[in-house]
């Protein structure tokens, strides 16, 4: 356990997702705390664990800082996003829907991470630029466009799953044509004969668990952008909430992953 535990920490998704529960609770505590005193103490809390981005158009604003974590983690990100991107593109193992869904995905991604790097630094207070609160709010449009795709990109996997049955030959003519024997037989005989040899074709099977849970962090996710930018009227609770869900399924697959990686 605690080998696991260590395996976890030294991971830095799995320390960024930890940061992010942490900001969420805290900011589900600071919504339903009853006096004003355990507000404060809870945002402190929240301020501490990461910077939020209307935290951080307040900074821009007002020129205050206060404590940044999760930004660091995820500072270069836009990278690995652009580079999934370009491998997706160009791909020959996906239908031409997927393949698309894939890329948009993973540039919008890509662009949201790029733009709130540009910002990292007025959030530290080092600069106070006015362009700031204006890049913020793109930034999120990207990151919402991009979870938008990642939904759309689900849905398509279900269906594709929920298609799970033999694939029919490509004939349903009773058209006559002649072969060279000179004997004339229909196009459904020689179906018939074509497939006591040959195995009828059964598409893969999938994951559906995984297509599911990728589904409720994307939605979860998606009160985030989408109450910065007011496209989702949420107050900090609800988006408390759906972040901390979000996190720890998320946390729960980096856990599985980043040991058994280490096991192997």
């Amino acid at each position: 356990m605690l080998q696991e535990l260590s395996n976890f920490g030294n991971n830095a998704a799995a320390l960024e997702k930890t940061l992010r529960l942490g900001q969420s609770l805290s900011q589900i505590a600071g919504g339903v705390a009853v006096s004003s005193k355990d507000a404060v103490t809870c945002n402190i809390a929240r301020s501490q664990f990461a910077l939020s981005r209307q935290d951080h158009i307040k900074l821009c604003q007002t020129g205050k800082a206060d404590q940044t974590g999760r930004r660091f983690f995820r500072l270069h990100k836009w990278i690995d996003c652009w580079s999934s991107a370009h491998t997706h593109f160009y791909s020959e193992n996906s239908s031409s829907v997927e393949k698309m869904l894939e890329t948009f995905k993973w540039s919008f991604h890509g662009m949201y991470f790029f733009l709130e790097m540009l910002t990292i630094s007025n959030v530290m207070g080092l600069t106070a630029t006015s362009w700031g609160p204006k890049v913020t709010i793109e930034s999120n449009k990207f990151w919402f466009y991009g979870l938008v795709t990642s939904i759309i990109l689900s849905l398509y996997h279900l269906w594709l799953s929920s298609s799970l049955f033999d694939i029919p030959e490509k004939s349903s003519t009773t058209e006559e044509v002649e072969i060279k024997t000179g004997v004339k037989k229909s196009k459904m005989d020689i179906v018939d004969e074509k497939s006591a040899a040959r195995p009828v074709a059964r598409r893969p099977p999938t994951n559906t668990s995984q297509i599911w849970k990728q589904l409720i962090i994307d939605g979860c996710d998606l009160f985030i952008p989408g109450s910065v930018v007011g496209w989702i009227p949420a107050d900090a609770v609800t988006v408390g909430v759906a972040m901390a869900v979000s996190s720890f399924l998320a946390g729960r697959d980096i856990w599985i992953k980043v040991n058994s990686t280490r096991t192997k």
